[in-house]
């Protein structure tokens, strides 16, 4: 029992109750609860959303995300991710990964008037990089804004 006990974060929600966390959430567990994993080294997995004003990486699932950064120079699976989040941009992609880093507050982003939270990368695999048809492209933002428990589908 300690052993569980040690394995869980716990956090006091609004409500006043007593919230049990894991050490290594999902992406949908961080994105609704980013300050309980403040400071914190994770991996989680999700598909990117990019564009000239930032990136994030979301989960389909939940319909949650969370921002994202990482300097390309750091490394060769950063450089990649770079090179795919600028295709992202141009081109209908979906991009499906596993990234590491660390959960910070960035006070000099706000929305809906708080400090934003993200995961500033030390490690990015790319799971998949699949090109659409631009047919396909709506359905699949909207896909990607959930919640869609199911996987996407490109039309053939």
């Amino acid at each position: 029992m300690a052993g569980v006990v040690a394995s869980l974060a716990l956090i006091l929600s609004p409500w006043l109750s007593l919230v049990a966390l894991p050490q290594q959430p999902t992406l949908c567990e961080l994105a609704k609860h980013r300050a309980a994993y403040a400071g914190q080294v994770l991996t989680v997995e999700g598909y990117l959303i990019a564009s000239q004003h930032g990136s994030s990486i979301g989960d389909p699932r939940c319909g949650y995300g969370i921002g994202v950064t990482w300097r390309s120079e750091d490394s060769p699976d950063l450089r990649q991710l770079s090179t795919l989040a600028d295709r992202f941009e141009i081109e209908a992609i979906m991009i499906q990964l596993r990234v590491s880093g660390a959960v910070r507050q960035d006070r000099s982003i706000t929305f809906a008037g708080e400090p934003s939270w993200l995961l500033e990368l030390s490690d990015a695999r790319i799971l998949r990089a699949q090109p659409l048809r631009q047919a396909d492209w709506y359905r699949y933002m909207n896909w990607l804004a959930g919640p869609s428990p199911a996987p996407f589908v490109p039309s053939r």
